[in-house]
Formats: structure tokens, C-alpha cells, sequence
């Protein structure tokens, strides 16, 4: 499996003998695989030079340095990553122009982010929007080089085709394949899926049925067999019927002046059955924005904006201090915990 996942490494990544440089996903436990597969066996494998970086979301500027000292050719990390270094590294002194594929996962990837760090750091079609899990060996899609960007009526964004030896359905709660773009349970079958979980018959049997993987995740497949990946199951909106993907409403709420980073959950209405919803959790630049004159403007704000953007009002604009939505070390948004800091009153 790992043998079939660096091949697939190799085919869509232009592999060969010069340099890697990995950085925020290697070594974090929710995304070791990235780091472990693709910048550790594979450079292995190939006999490729490798850099490898201490990952932290507070190292950008050194991640874009050694890739400009280094010159290197492929690195990795999640979209938060790329978004983040966009609005915070210097690119004066920096030479990106040896990278040639940059992977972009581990969480949604937005149109935008691609598009600003591009801009900003002089590249053109170099980051890579793919998707993958650690039960498949790593890799299941990417877009491949010299691919253009494309993104679906809701702006979700295409992570590609399947690599080589490996399928992906979309299923309803039923387990019926669904047609072209409809959105529903992404299902995965193919040579790298696993065999399942050490000492866990129950958990496996639970994900996996005939060869196929459950993923937990949601998304759909369009007439040219592109995968957009709307986020996982539980983290997702349900509102009147419809499935509404979290980075709909955050990417909208994050460009607005004054908010320096947003999430955003659904809260079931107790009287309208099956419909949930949106709260939006904004995290603002300076603590005057949460003064009793500044924070409803604000708030009215982002309000509009989301409004505008998905055809409703959210129900509740929740301003908080920076470093207030609980993420991963690789900076993934932590939805079940926000959750619960939301649901006992707990943000601040």
C-alpha cells in the first residue's frame, strides 16, 4: 500500500532527485501520514534530498525561507498554512521559483488562498488542492499539474481526479451511489485503502464494507469525475434539507476589515425539526473592535455579508478575542469543541 501510494507520489508530484522540503504536516498526529509517506518513504525510496522542518504555524517565514535558500521543488501543508503565510511573510528576498508542486490538504482548500499565495509569492499554478486520509494510505485525488482551478456553484473547490488503482463514490444515507454532482458520503475503495484498525473489529466494520472505506467525510463528483469535498459529516450545516460546508460562510466573514479569523457551526432549532441554525464565531484584530461602540457594527457586518453570500441570516454573530477558536497544531478548526465552548457559554 505505501509501495502504491509513493507511486502515485511519483506520477502526479514530478518526483526525482531534487529538493523536498515538507513543513507543518510532518510530524503533528492528525496528519502524520503526509509527513511519514510522502516527504520520509518517499524521498527514501527515490533517493531525493529532503528538508525537513520543524512544523509550527508560527515558523512561516522560515518554512518559505529554506524553500527559497534550498530551492526547493515540492512541499506540503494545509490550506490555514497557506492563507496565514499570505498575510504574514515578507516575500521580498524570496525565490519560490524552483517549487513545482505544492500540496495543499488535510483540511477544505479555498479558491481564495491559492489565488493570494500565488500572487503574493510570484507562482502560477503551483499549489495543489488534493484530499486524503490516513486509511487510504495518504493520497486519494489531486489536481494535477498544470490543471486549472476550478470550483462548483457553492465555491467549493475541486481537489482533482483519483490517483491510479483507486476509486471514489458518493453515496446518500442509504448507501445508494448518487449521480454527478450531488452531494452525499465520499466513498473509497483501491489497492492503498487499509485493512483496518489494529485490535478493532467493531471500529473496522463500521468504516470499511466490501472493500469500500467510509470517510466520514461529504462531497460530491462532477461530470469529469473532479472530488469537492465539502468537510466532514458533523461539522457541516444542516439547514432546510440543504448541506452548507462551514468555509461558505467563514471565507465570506474572514475578508471582512476587523476579523482576523472566523468558524462557523450550526445549532439545531428546537422547533423546526431536522434544520439547524448558522452561528458565526469572529475572532477580531484588536480589542477595540469588542468595545460596546465598535462590536455591534461589526457584528451587523458580517452579519450582512453572510446574508448576502449564502441567502439567509445567521442567527447569532459571536465576537471573541484572538486565539479563542480551538484549533489543531497544524491549524484545523476543532468544530466538536467549538461546539461545546459555544453550547456552555464558555467563548469569550
Amino acid at each position: 500500500r505505501a509501495i502504491r501510494e509513493i507511486d502515485n507520489v511519483r506520477q502526479g508530484l514530478w518526483l526525482s532527485t531534487q529538493g523536498i522540503i515538507p513543513v507543518l504536516h510532518y510530524q503533528f498526529r492528525e496528519s502524520l501520514d503526509l509527513g511519514l509517506v510522502r516527504f520520509v518513504f518517499g524521498p527514501l525510496f527515490f533517493g531525493c534530498p529532503v528538508y525537513l522542518l520543524q512544523p509550527s504555524i508560527t515558523n512561516l517565514q522560515g518554512w518559505l525561507e529554506t524553500a527559497s535558500r534550498v530551492r526547493a521543488t515540492i512541499t506540503g501543508g494545509p490550506d490555514f498554512g497557506y492563507r496565514i503565510a499570505a498575510r504574514t511573510v515578507d516575500p521580498a528576498g524570496l525565490d519560490l521559483s524552483a517549487l513545482r508542486f505544492a500540496t495543499n490538504g488535510g483540511e477544505p482548500a479555498r479558491r481564495s488562498t491559492i489565488e493570494h499565495f500565488e500572487q503574493r509569492f510570484g507562482l502560477s499554478g503551483v499549489v495543489r488542492p488534493g484530499y486524503g486520509l490516513a486509511e487510504a494510505t495518504l493520497g486519494v485525488t489531486s489536481l494535477a499539474a498544470g490543471e486549472p482551478l476550478r470550483t462548483d456553484d457553492a465555491g467549493n473547490l475541486s481537489c482533482g481526479r483519483p490517483f491510479d488503482g483507486i476509486e471514489v463514490k458518493i453515496v446518500d444515507a442509504q448507501g445508494t451511489t448518487l449521480p454527478a454532482n450531488r452531494t452525499g458520503d465520499i466513498l473509497v475503495r483501491g489497492v492503498p485503502v487499509f485493512s483496518g484498525y489494529l485490535n478493532a473489529e467493531t471500529d473496522t466494520q463500521q468504516i470499511l464494507c466490501d472493500g469500500w472505506l467510509s470517510t466520514g467525510d461529504m462531497g460530491s463528483l462532477d461530470d469529469d469525475g473532479h472530488l469537492y469535498v465539502l468537510g466532514r459529516s458533523r461539522a457541516l450545516i444542516k439547514r432546510a434539507g440543504a448541506m452548507i460546508a462551514p468555509r461558505e460562510i467563514e471565507e465570506i466573514t474572514d475578508q471582512i476589515d476587523g476579523v482576523r479569523f472566523s468558524a462557523a457551526i450550526g445549532h439545531r432549532d428546537p422547533v423546526r425539526s431536522g434544520t439547524e441554525d448558522v452561528i458565526v464565531i469572529a475572532e477580531v484584530r484588536t480589542a477595540s473592535f469588542t468595545s460596546e461602540t465598535s462590536a455591534p457594527p461589526l457584528a451587523r457586518v458580517i452579519a450582512s455579508e453572510v446574508t448576502r453570500a449564502i441567502g439567509f441570516s445567521p442567527k447569532e454573530v459571536v465576537l471573541v478575542s484572538p486565539r479563542t477558536i480551538p484549533r489543531t497544531p497544524s491549524g484545523k478548526i476543532q468544530y466538536d469543541e467549538l461546539q461545546r465552548l459555544y453550547l456552555t457559554g464558555k467563548l469569550e
